[in-house]
């Protein structure tokens, strides 16, 4: 135990090793450390945990559990220093209603955060791998904090399928259950089991064996939700436990089903969804596997010309991440660790922009600093230098992104519309604004671009 930190309590172990409760020397929050032994590890396992490691920390959301460090102890433990959520997890929070069902309002917003968090998660092409009623863990105040990114795979290209089978069996989805290849789709599966889970207060698919219990993923067999839940959750979570992942939503799409978006903005605020938007623009965020091409709902991609601008936007932000690497690089007055990880995020950055066959594939280990031992310094997860950080930039990659794919023309009037009708965050209605924007947009479009509108007017509000 690092000497930053008092140990307070065991909190649990297992076959990855222990999670104590500590205190912070420094300013006495109380925090969470997971020390996993990594002694036994081959070279390469060793690396790629602590590179995962490493790479998580950046993960900045409110519904999601913060990574504070990350050190090696002499005896080749790594401990990896979280937040601590002070309201337990889901799993207990299930157990403590002894049959007493949920109200559909709870579950709704619940899940909503949990969604917020795996949009997050996803947009960064990161996989969970493990998603679970006691991986999610609350606040006292209520607050969803997603956690245990312990197996979290991050994925180097979009095509990239995950091969190992992980996670807690009635969470499983049927890919995993058959030895296929996945991808994001099966955090969307495990998503439909949790939703289901804490509804109903048990998994979708129980059994007594092993054998019994893969039959009934597969097969997709599960009792209906009780009625007293309303037809579009019940159509959702369905949705989210098609046996066939092509069938799945995404966790876009499912961020944009009315029952789920109208409640966005209880969650996030201005500046936090501005952040988000700006992320998956600054992203071109796309999770398109083989099988989903030619379903792909998005209006624009089925426009060659349109897709054609989606390539030349993505062509330039990438010209754009590679030349902020290079100024990295080429940086003398950082110290190494900071050139290091300034240079892996550009890296991974490129990656989710490199998605062509023909591209260099970036090595993001290669940018990774091991992690000594015992370290005493804190781990700074500022990024003054991220090409979207300022609100004027943002503003400027919003315009350029939306006028590229809306016209200026549509873009202007929709927000005449928008900034008439929608004084404050408070006034945000999609299903009022619908009418209003019809004659320009599609209602694709609409769910597709009206946030990021919406966004676009709240970042030129705040500098006016």
């Amino acid at each position: 135990m690092s000497d930053k930190y008092k140990m307070l309590k065991l909190l649990g172990e297992g076959s990855y090793g222990k999670c104590y409760l500590v205190e912070a020397q420094s300013d006495k929050v109380r925090c969470v450390i997971k020390q996993i032994d990594i002694s036994q590890m081959t070279p390469s396992e060793k690396d790629d945990t602590i590179r995962e490691s490493l790479i998580l920390r950046n993960l900045n959301h409110p519904n999601i559990i913060k990574f504070r460090d990350a050190y090696t102890t002499k005896k080749k433990k790594l401990c990896i220093v979280m937040d601590y959520a002070d309201g337990g997890d889901m799993q207990s929070k299930i157990k403590e209603r002894n049959g007493r069902i949920f109200s559909e309002d709870q579950v709704l917003d619940w899940f909503v955060q949990i969604c917020l968090a795996m949009k997050h998660v996803h947009d960064r092409k990161i996989l969970h791998r493990d998603l679970k009623s006691q991986n999610i863990f609350l606040t006292k105040t209520g607050r969803i904090k997603l956690g245990d990114f312990g197996i979290a795979k991050i994925l180097r290209t979009t095509m990239d399928n995950a091969q190992t089978m992980v996670g807690t069996p009635y969470y499983l989805s049927p890919e995993i259950v058959e030895n296929r290849p996945y991808n994001f789709k099966s955090d969307v599966w495990a998503l439909g089991v949790l939703v289901y889970e804490i509804a109903c207060l048990k998994p979708p698919f129980d059994a007594s064996s092993l054998h019994s219990l893969a039959l009934k993923i597969v097969r997709g067999q599960f009792q209906p939700m009780p009625k007293q839940f309303s037809q579009p959750l019940r159509n959702l979570v369905s949705k989210m436990l098609k046996t066939d992942p092509a069938l799945r939503p995404t966790v876009h799409e499912i961020l944009k089903e009315p029952i789920i978006r109208d409640r966005i903005k209880n969650f996030l605020s201005s500046s936090q969804r501005n952040n988000e938007f700006s992320h998956t623009i600054m992203h071109n965020f796309r999770i398109v596997d083989e099988t989903e091409k030619a379903r792909e709902d998005l209006s624009i991609m089925s426009n060659p010309e349109e897709e054609k601008k989606q390539e030349e936007i993505k062509k330039e932000m990438l010209k754009s991440v590679r030349q902020l690497k290079n100024e990295f690089k080429n940086m003398k007055d950082l110290d190494k660790e900071e050139q290091e990880e300034k240079i892996m995020l550009c890296e991974m950055n490129e990656i989710v922009l490199s998605c062509e066959d023909d591209v260099t594939e970036v090595s993001v280990h290669n940018s990774i600093v091991e992690v000594p031992p015992d370290r005493d310094d804190e781990i700074d997860d500022s990024h003054e230098n991220d090409i979207s950080s300022n609100p004027e930039g943002k503003i400027k990659l919003m315009k350029e992104y939306l006028t590229k794919i809306l016209g200026k023309k549509k873009l202007s009037e929709a927000k005449k519309i928008i900034n008439a009708l929608v004084p404050t965050e408070d006034d945000l209605d999609f299903d009022m604004l619908s009418p209003h924007l019809e004659h320009i947009l599609d209602q694709n479009q609409q769910g597709e671009y009206v946030p990021i509108i919406y966004s676009l007017i709240e970042l030129e509000r705040s500098i006016s």
